[in-house]
């Protein structure tokens, strides 16, 4: 199942990356950077679970896994890169969309963080029903998990919910500017959806 989902992610950051043209380097700097961000998931599973799943270890098992990176000598942009997804890149996404020119590099990170925001494994998402997509999804599961009780009542979800929404709209705007494509924002994941469909029936 994790194999499925790393290969279901990297082929929606492709699409995604397609649509806003940005070049093969950066594509490929994503790809790494989204299978690093979830390299050391069974040992963040395990630690936070001890821990209570708290706010506070959470952001400890992250500094855990970015540590284990920085020992192996992974590129440290590349680790900035992967820590672009998640409750914990909430400040870094602010940073770049208040910028008034932005980079590559800063939409790359605007494109993990946004499908990390609504990918759920690697079924395919649900239509936007002119109320909510698979953005509200997500936080919906999150919030109502029991799981994760005492980061839904801090109010973790309901601000990475907000935050999400700027990106979706900032990368939709993207998209009109650099290839005049006009989408609703809130239909981009069913868009990337049917990218991928098309390329797998393209590739058999």
């Amino acid at each position: 199942m994790y194999q499925s989902t790393v290969w279901w992610r990297r082929l929606e950051l492709k699409l995604s990356l397609d649509l806003l043209k940005l070049a093969l380097e950066i594509k490929q700097q994503l790809f790494a950077a989204a299978i690093l961000h979830d390299f050391d998931k069974k040992e963040e599973i395990t630690y936070t679970g001890s821990k209570g799943r708290t706010p506070e270890s959470f952001f400890e098992a992250y500094d855990i896994a970015k540590k284990k990176l920085e020992k192996a000598g992974v590129d440290p942009d590349l680790i900035e890169l992967a820590e672009s997804d998640g409750y914990a890149a909430l400040p870094q996404m602010e940073e770049i969309l208040q910028k008034t020119e932005i980079s590559n590099n800063d939409i790359a990170q605007l494109v993990l963080h946004y499908i990390g925001d609504y990918t759920l494994g690697s079924e395919w998402v649900g239509p936007f029903d002119g109320k909510i997509n698979d953005l509200d999804r997500r936080m919906d599961a999150n919030d109502n998990n029991p799981k994760y009780k005492i980061m839904a009542d801090k109010g973790f979800y309901k601000e990475q919910r907000r935050v999400g929404y700027l990106v979706e709209n900032k990368i939709a705007e993207l998209i009109q500017a650099r290839t005049g494509q006009k989408i609703e924002p809130k239909r981009l994941p069913e868009i990337i959806d049917q990218l991928i469909k098309d390329t797998i029936m393209q590739n058999g």
